[in-house]
């Protein structure tokens, strides 16, 4: 859910010109690092520790939010890496060096 709604509403603000896309960004990116937004679950664990007075459905919920995370973290990582973008590729198009600052 945070992937579609991140980017839902990161695509909403840059079309209603709330926000702009920062140079040399793309959607890949936003929708990789909106994947990877889920990887938080502290409250999730929170949630779960209130909700369930039953341990084993807790281990289950505990478990679950722990396998969501890494599906976010995995699907976000993919998405990044199979961008075709490189990262010695600046701005400009051009490969960086090692003498570029």
């Amino acid at each position: 859910g945070k992937t579609f709604g991140i980017s839902l509403f990161a695509w909403v603000a840059v079309k209603l010109r709330i926000a702009s896309m920062p140079s040399g960004t793309g959607w890949r990116q936003v929708i990789g690092v909106s994947a990877i937004a889920g990887i938080g679950f502290t409250v999730a664990l929170f949630i779960t520790a209130l909700a369930f007075t039953d341990p084993i459905l807790a281990n289950e919920a505990k478990t679950g939010v722990f396998f969501g995370s890494i599906v976010a973290g995995l699907l976000g990582a993919a998405i990044l890496m199979t961008g075709g973008h490189s990262p010695l590729v600046g701005v400009s198009g051009r490969k960086a060096t090692a003498t570029d600052d």
